[in-house]
This record gives C-alpha cells, structure tokens and sequence, in this order.
C-alpha cells in the first residue's frame, strides 16, 4: 500500500478497525504504518508451529507498553504502541532505558 493510499485511509472519519485472528492483514496495516496500538493476548500455551506476525527478515520496530495485566487464567494482556525505531547501545538502569 503506498504512503499516499495509507495516509488518505488514516484521514477518513470514522471509528476504529479491530483485526481478529489475520496476521497477514495486521502484517500489512503495520507494514504502511496503519497500526495505532496492539491489543494482545498472550497465552502461556505451546500448540507446535504457526504463523508469525513479524517473521524473520522484517523491517525492525519498537513499541511502548501502554498496558499490561495478567488474566486469572495466566494470559497476558498487553497494550502497545508503536514507536519510532532507535539503532544504538542501549542500558538498562533500575528498569529503565538509556542510549548510550
């Protein structure tokens, strides 16, 4: 999808686009920068081999954490926001990011 096709979908009124279950829609959304946020649920299960949403070889991306809750079943629900991406040396000091 091109710069100006995906730029005059994001400027048209309306509400917001929920994807359930297509990683190869979400992957093209986020691939034209169409993703605002992720809501995902991460179950603490194995089920073998299955899709990736950001295979081997994909273009680099960074997320801030908006939200984060653990169900009583032991899913996470993580909230995330996309964010310019940052090459460098990075440390962590009491949990917290630095670029060094």
């Amino acid at each position: 999808m091109s710069s100006n096709r995906s730029g005059a979908l994001k400027a048209k009124p309306g509400g917001e686009i929920q994807v359930h279950g297509s990683w190869q829609l979400v992957r093209t959304l986020h691939d034209a920068g169409l993703v605002d946020v992720y809501r995902l649920l991460i179950f603490p299960v194995v089920v073998g081999v299955g899709k990736r949403l950001f295979p081997e070889g994909s273009m680099p991306a960074a997320f801030d954490v908006v939200d984060r809750r653990a169900t009583a079943d032991g899913a996470t629900y993580l909230v995330l926001r996309p964010r310019e991406f940052a090459t460098g040396t990075f440390t962590v000091d009491d949990g917290k990011e630095s670029v060094v």
